[in-house]
């Protein structure tokens, strides 16, 4: 069975970008959820309390269309104001930091030990030492 999707019941500002997004209600489920759905965003499918409450209080729905109260939203009384739809900020993009012109500090090198021989040479002259006294029996020495 190839799959519809559920009709456009109104039109409300993406929380996201601040474009128009379509409102439609999930036709399953206990809940008849609201969802919105944007051509920058995509589907935006929050069930959350405040999300629907939002979307059911401040959709500007088509005319003819009959929408179902999420079950999470309770109906506004006529007494109650409703909550007047929030500014769209978008993210301002910060400059880079500006980079740092002070003087690099100076590299501090180790100064060199003095008089350090280097490693090796010790063990050199014990192997020198020992050639000399085993070879000295086959030159005629001692």
């Amino acid at each position: 069975m190839p799959r519809t999707n559920n009709p456009t019941l109104g039109t409300i500002q993406c929380d996201a970008c601040g474009g128009i997004a379509d409102v439609c209600q999930a036709q399953r489920g206990k809940g008849r959820f609201l969802y919105t759905r944007c051509g920058e965003c995509g589907t935006d499918q929050r069930t959350g309390k405040v999300i629907q409450s939002r979307l059911y209080l401040e959709t500007n729905w088509r005319d003819g269309v009959e929408v179902m109260r999420p079950a999470n939203v309770e109906e506004p009384t006529k007494g109650q104001v409703q909550p007047e739809p929030k500014p769209v900020v978008k993210s301002v993009v910060e400059p880079a930091p500006e980079p740092d012109t002070t003087e690099p500090k100076p590299v501090v090198e180790p100064a060199p030990e003095p008089n350090k021989e280097p490693k090796g040479r010790g063990l050199f002259a014990l192997v020198a030492t020992v050639a000399a006294i085993t070879l000295l029996p086959f030159r005629g020495g001692m």
